[in-house]
């Protein structure tokens, strides 16, 4: 899923949540700590010709994508941090994911936190009580307002588009998009230290506005990871990429609200 849609999307979810639950709706779980969604097609990535000590040394603008993409779809975990207007909408992202289905975070919508856990079919989700009064009313908030609800992958169409927020695979995926003519337009662009890594650039010269051009920018080694992923016009808007291949627990929150059993 591209960026644009996101909050949209996050929103009808939620909406229909609301629609499943009645004011009789009960239950508590303990407080989860979060760590998190996902990028518009790559449109860009920086980083000049790299340095001779680097493998990706002597490679194409081309050759880097086709390997950070590679490197990136036989990755088993990523920490991801994302922020991100989607029209008014201001949206943030702290996730820490694995290709199994594991996932643990937040994500943040316009100021709103939603606490996220995903074990593979089963996801997890709470948001406090003023979230709902702003998206539902404020039955809907007495009744699920900072309470964990949980939902099984198929519940309803609709609600899947939680799953497709937290898969790894398709994150990934579609940070490493690059259209025919993206791939034809790819440059190799001076990179950034990110910590204490170097890092190569790849930027995709197709688009028409360079107000919406973004720069990726890989690590300089083996694998070549994506760490950032920036906005040429707006610092504020990115995506940062960490903890590569790191393990991590995520654990079921107790006295979720299933919402198979709510009218």
């Amino acid at each position: 899923m591209s960026r644009a849609p996101m909050a949209a999307t996050l929103l009808a979810c939620l909406t229909l949540v609301a629609g499943c639950s009645g004011p009789g709706a009960a239950g508590s779980g303990s407080d989860g700590s979060g760590s998190g969604t996902t990028a518009a097609a790559l449109t860009a990535t920086a980083a000049g010709p790299t340095e001779d000590s680097s493998p990706l040394a002597g490679m194409s603008a081309l050759e880097v994508w086709e390997k950070t993409k590679a490197d990136a779809d036989a990755a088993q975990s990523v920490h991801v941090a994302a922020r991100f207007l989607d029209g008014k909408d201001k949206v943030a992202i702290n996730l820490k994911m694995t290709d199994a289905g594991k996932v643990f975070g937040l994500l943040v919508l316009n100021g709103d936190r939603v606490r996220i856990r995903r074990l593979g079919s089963t996801l997890y989700f709470k948001a406090d009580y003023e979230f709902w009064l702003r998206n539902a009313d404020a039955a809907t908030g007495q009744a699920l307002g900072d309470k964990w609800i949980m939902v099984k992958q198929g519940f309803s169409a609709d609600l899947d588009q939680f799953f497709e927020l937290t898969d790894m695979d398709a994150l990934v995926a579609d940070t490493m998009s690059l259209s025919a003519t993206g791939q034809q337009k790819l440059k190799l662009v001076p990179g950034i230290q990110v910590g204490t890594r170097s890092t190569v650039g790849l930027s995709d010269e197709s688009t028409e506005n360079t107000e919406e051009a973004q720069t990726l920018y890989v690590a300089a080694s083996d694998p070549a990871l994506p760490l950032n992923l920036t906005m040429s016009a707006d610092d504020s808007q990115y995506m940062k990429f960490r903890e590569w291949n790191k393990s991590f627990n995520v654990v079921a929150p107790r006295g979720a609200i299933d919402l198979a059993k709510k009218g």
